[in-house]
């Protein structure tokens, strides 16, 4: 498992090396479903996944204040 981060300016990917998530209860809940979901699509596609988003997930206006997630392959970007 890697973490990246992109850079707002160069909208480059750099691997982080730490991820602090900060969330209330139901927020962590939503992220939960989100993993879930995924890693259920990630073992039926396995390689052909390709990626998916957060936003994308719970598409609602409040999801709208957060940063998006994406989750892809592991690989993918290396």
């Amino acid at each position: 498992m890697k973490f990246y981060t992109k850079n707002k300016k160069t909208k480059k990917h750099t691997e982080a090396n730490e991820l602090i998530i900060l969330a209330s209860p139901d927020e962590l809940t939503r992220l939960s479903r989100f993993f879930a979901k995924n890693a259920l699509l990630l073992k039926k596609w396995d390689t052909q996944f390709g990626h998916a988003h957060l936003q994308d997930f719970e598409r609602d206006d409040d999801m709208d204040r957060f940063p998006d997630i994406i989750i892809g392959v592991n690989g993918q970007n290396d």
